[in-house]
């Protein structure tokens, strides 16, 4: 399956073309990760090539997972590392998935969650770079991050993405 292409066509409700919309973030990557070397772009590529070998077609064919799903998943793909570089430039490894959620959710504009496409969580920053959080401080050990903290009023229905 490739998640990427299974994005072509589709948009939100708001107007956001996923396809498009991840084409430009992988382009932005490329300069966000520069700094980082083993955990830079090509590493985030490499992630994605692993998730459209893992994730069997029946997923999408069943909808198990939805557009809107595999664009915060993709999404998330590509910021997962950014907590890695520090406020001050340096390159931090520890705590790095926090840094990440907290670096989206602090400076969303900059990661490309345009407030007139993105609808607000919570009359802060938007939901879908809420969801892109979450899913990137995940990428931490449970002990770090229990995926049984997520908050359970968090539907698909929240991000307005879903089709």
């Amino acid at each position: 399956m490739n998640l990427h292409k299974y994005l072509k066509g589709q948009s939100s409700p708001t107007g956001v073309n996923f396809y498009d919309h991840i084409c430009k973030i992988k382009e932005k990557a490329k300069k966000w990760l520069k700094p980082l070397d083993k955990n830079g772009v090509s590493h985030s590529k490499r992630i994605e090539e692993y998730l459209n070998k893992l994730i069997p077609d029946d997923f999408i064919k069943e909808k198990w997972l939805s557009p809107a799903e595999v664009f915060v998943l993709l999404y998330a793909v590509y910021l997962h590392d950014i907590g890695y570089i520090k406020d001050d430039g340096t390159i931090d490894a520890e705590d790095h998935p926090k840094r990440s959620g907290e670096k989206i959710r602090n400076n969303w504009t900059a990661y490309c969650f345009s407030s007139e496409f993105f609808p607000p969580y919570q009359n802060e920053h938007p939901r879908a770079a809420e969801a892109v959080a979450i899913v990137c401080e995940c990428h931490a050990p449970e002990v770090v991050c229990k995926l049984n903290g997520i908050p359970q009023d968090f539907s698909d229905q929240a991000l307005d993405l879903s089709l």
